[in-house]
């Protein structure tokens, strides 16, 4: 019964970051071109589950389509701070409980990895019984 959802504290991979931008390496001095530069990042975020049985549970839920992305959010970041207050109480299962979620809503994850946090989420609730 031992939980794996640790991997999901690193399923907010930063994945890859490019910048159009030539950025000083020390970022610490800034010159007056790159001032006027424009900064395009590119974030791309991805969200890895060994969760046994997960997907096999995932693929009778709702599709991504069917919710709104600000749904999602409001409910991942009300599941992650639920979740993260139980890590360092001892009348919570450690196993269940292992380590805290960064997961920061005033980033934008996307459609697909909210949908897939808030999925794992309900499968977590059901799987071991818990409310979060």
């Amino acid at each position: 019964m031992k939980n794996i959802f640790f991997l999901c504290i690193l399923l907010i991979t930063l994945y890859s970051c490019s910048s159009t931008s030539a950025i000083n390496q020390s970022h610490q001095e800034v010159t007056s071109q790159e001032i006027n530069d424009t900064l395009n990042y590119s974030l791309t975020y991805q969200v890895i589950m060994e969760e046994p049985g997960f997907n096999s549970w995932l693929k009778k839920q709702q599709p991504k389509s069917y919710y709104e992305l600000s749904f999602l959010e409001k409910k991942n970041a009300f599941f992650a701070t639920s979740y993260n207050n139980r890590v360092d109480k001892e009348n919570y299962n450690k196993d269940l409980y292992p380590w805290e979620i960064n997961y920061d809503p005033n980033l934008t994850y996307g459609l697909e990895v909210n949908y897939s946090l808030y999925q794992y989420f309900l499968y977590f609730q059901e799987k071991y019984k818990q409310t979060l």
